[in-house]
């Protein structure tokens, strides 16, 4: 589950009518380009709330509608299909969460030293994220079916721990980019792998909070191990006098 900064309860910022309010405070005109947005905005927010709340099964036009605010008719209008909505519906996640995963690495970044140290346990906390969770486990079974959508979430988590390799090669750039990808996968292992065990069960008997502090000191440690060693040198020896 990769996310970045969290906005609210959800941890992604999902659309709301504030996200499309004129500055100038005038009404848009119905059937305009720009109601026609607001009406859309509407709609993914929707979608967000109640796949991340109930999930696929209680995903209907009727209550998508309904949780709008908007006819079914109106609805169909902007999406003729249940499909269509959801290919649009994980298209605008994704772009919000690259937005937000790169707002994450340039946070992480602020520190340099402290870059992936403060990255691990920022993607830990979102993958734990009770909602996040259920959003993604959602879209991930609605992928099996919908080779749109398995795109879609491939295309995010390549990218995501593209920019993780990436930011290790700027804090880190005496590692070799064999060992660099081995970390990065490592700590995708760590990130998803934490999801199943703790979203769906904070209280285990291993506390989060003393994992993730394991977790930041088992890749500090491996890349510290890929350091090139320094040669120890022998102080100059002292010129010789000369004989007679």
């Amino acid at each position: 589950m990769l996310v970045g900064k969290k906005r609210g309860s959800s941890g992604f910022r999902s659309p709301t009518a504030a996200d499309v309010v004129f500055a100038d405070r005038r009404a848009p005109r119905r059937g305009s380009a720009s109601s026609s947005e607001r009406t859309r905005a509407r709609i993914l927010a929707a979608c967000y709330n109640i796949l991340a709340s109930n999930g696929h099964a209680q995903f209907t036009m009727r209550r998508v509608a309904a949780a709008a605010n908007i006819t079914q008719g109106n609805l169909a209008y902007h999406y003729p299909s249940k499909r269509k909505l959801l290919r649009e519906f994980i298209s605008s996640l994704v772009t919000e969460c690259e937005a937000d995963i790169e707002q994450a690495f340039r946070d992480a970044s602020a520190g340099e030293q402290r870059g992936l140290s403060a990255l691990i346990p920022a993607l830990i906390n979102k993958s734990v994220d009770r909602r996040i969770s259920r959003l993604f486990r959602e879209l991930w079974a609605l992928s099996l079916h919908d080779r749109v959508i398995a795109q879609a979430l491939t295309t995010l988590y390549e990218r995501a721990w593209k920019q993780v390799a990436e930011l290790l090669s700027r804090t880190h750039p005496e590692v070799d980019a064999n060992k660099a990808q081995q970390i990065v996968y490592l700590i995708a292992m760590i990130v998803e792998g934490a999801n199943p065990i703790y979203a769906l069960d904070p209280s285990r008997g291993a506390p989060l909070q003393q994992v993730k502090a394991l977790a930041i000191r088992a890749v500090m440690s491996l890349l510290a191990e890929s350091e090139p060693k320094k040669l120890a040198t022998s102080p100059p020896s002292a010129p010789r006098r000369p004989t007679l």
